[in-house]
């Protein structure tokens, strides 16, 4: 090709364009638009829109930090029932204690004062108690029925023998499985007094013992039956005499 003179005009003619040239991206300006169009949208998103979704997130926080503070209630108030539960359980079973010695004492006191007042007409050898027309003594000592019996004979008395209620229900706070005079008649299974009397009043309950026995204890306001061989406390009785006692013979002990 020629060169242009100098000071002539230089033009390009179609098709003269030097084809070794890169040629140009037409794409390029279409990327850029889509990448503003893209920022466009993510960073212009309406402020009442955004101030919608922390709304929502908040609430859902609330309403899970309210779940758990109501199970963490719940589980206190739980642990309190149950404490409750078992002071009420205690303080029953305290209170049953104190009713029952209440009453074994009542017993101990009404017994003294029939002591005191029949001195002078019906006397008690000492840590004997006096009632009705009887005098009782209730063991410390533990010892089989053929012992016991033979015990209350030694100071002339007998194993406990009454089928009174109103006698029973004197008798019974202050017994706790004690010997009576009842046994078995082994010849036809009947229940007799030490006397040779049966035992027939249906006033009275009368239950087998879990081990059987010949013998037969006071417990729990009845008569059950009980093994003879075992070792119990056990109930003396005596008639009071009708003589005048002399006075300084008392020295004023009750205790059983």
């Amino acid at each position: 090709m020629d060169e242009p003179q100098k000071g002539s005009s230089f033009r390009f003619e179609p098709g003269q364009l030097d084809s070794s040239l890169p040629p140009i991206d037409t794409s390029a300006p279409e990327m850029s638009k889509e990448t503003v169009m893209y920022a466009d949208v993510t960073f212009r998103t309406p402020p009442e829109q955004l101030g919608k979704q922390r709304s929502e997130k908040s609430r859902k926080k609330d309403s899970c930090d309210s779940a758990l503070a109501w199970r963490l209630i719940a589980g206190i108030l739980g642990i309190f029932c149950l404490a409750l539960l078992l002071a009420v359980g205690v303080l029953g079973v305290k209170v049953f204690q104190v009713t029952h010695l209440a009453s074994r004492q009542q017993v101990y006191l009404s017994l003294q004062k029939e002591t005191i007042e029949g001195l002078t007409a019906f006397p008690c050898p000492q840590k004997w108690f006096f009632h009705g027309q009887k005098c009782y003594r209730f063991s410390k000592k533990t010892q089989s029925w053929l012992k016991s019996q033979a015990a209350c004979s030694a100071n002339g008395s007998r194993l406990l023998q009454t089928e009174s209620k109103d006698e029973l229900d004197l008798i019974d706070p202050l017994a706790s499985s004690h010997w009576i005079g009842l046994l078995r008649d082994k010849a036809n299974g009947t229940w007799v007094w030490e006397n040779g009397s049966t035992f027939t009043n249906d006033q009275i309950p009368f239950k087998h013992g879990s081990y059987g026995g010949d013998c037969a204890v006071v417990i729990h306001g009845g008569f059950s039956s009980d093994d003879c061989s075992f070792t119990r406390c056990y109930i003396c009785e005596k008639s009071v005499p009708s003589v005048k006692p002399d006075m300084s013979a008392w020295d004023g002990t009750w205790i059983p």
